[in-house]
């Protein structure tokens, strides 16, 4: 994939490994005790891999947020991520003001930001955006539209059935492209559409 795609302008950056030390909250009966050894291996072999195709974008694997100093240094999964991702990425579904600690806790470390991903409402809630705008912080939002992922229902839905009239927990549009909530998209459209740069047709 990044020998084939690794100085396709498209790409943003290469996200090389999704949470490898990932909770499991809600499947702790299933958990391996090798789990986090075998992740610690891969994710070095991954680095490896990507670092040996030398593709033209950034590489990087996202942090969970919430921990900072002395804890998140002894993690050596952490460790790793920090020390070789080109840009510093993170998951965030914390609310404003942990949120804005966490991304000044990050900015000691002198690289870009991305949050790839956040807004789970009712606690990460839209209006972060701003957070992340005013702070220079890249960052993409899990879902866009409501469809057969059904991320508008929260995580834990599929152990306990949530009303469909339940108030959404991911996405921004319904299937047909109209918003959830109107001033959402207004608000997304007010900060976003200024800072986005036009690309150029290929």
């Amino acid at each position: 994939m990044l020998g084939r795609y690794g100085n396709d302008q498209r790409i943003h950056c290469w996200d090389v490994f999704n949470e490898p030390n990932g909770p499991e909250a809600n499947y702790v009966e299933h958990r391996s005790p090798r789990k986090y050894r075998a992740a610690t291996e891969l994710l070095e072999q991954v680095f490896d891999w990507a670092q040996a195709a030398d593709p033209d974008q950034p590489l990087t694997a996202g942090l969970f947020v919430g921990v900072s100093g002395a804890a998140e240094r002894g993690d050596r999964i952490n460790r790793v991520m920090l020390t070789r991702s080109d840009v510093i990425s993170f998951h965030s579904y914390l609310p404003h003001k942990r949120l804005l600690a966490s991304i000044e806790h990050l900015s000691a470390y002198e690289r870009p930001l991305l949050c790839t991903e956040w807004m789970g409402r009712p606690r990460s809630t839209p209006d972060l955006i701003e957070v992340f705008a005013d702070s220079g912080v890249g960052c993409y939002t899990w879902g866009l539209v409501d469809g057969r992922t059904q991320t508008k229902y929260p995580w834990t839905s599929w152990q306990k059935a949530t009303p469909p009239d339940a108030p959404w927990f991911h996405e921004l549009l319904h299937g047909d492209g109209t918003p959830y909530d109107e001033r959402e998209v207004e608000l997304f459209r007010r900060v976003v559409l200024p800072r986005t740069r036009p690309t150029s047709a290929t």
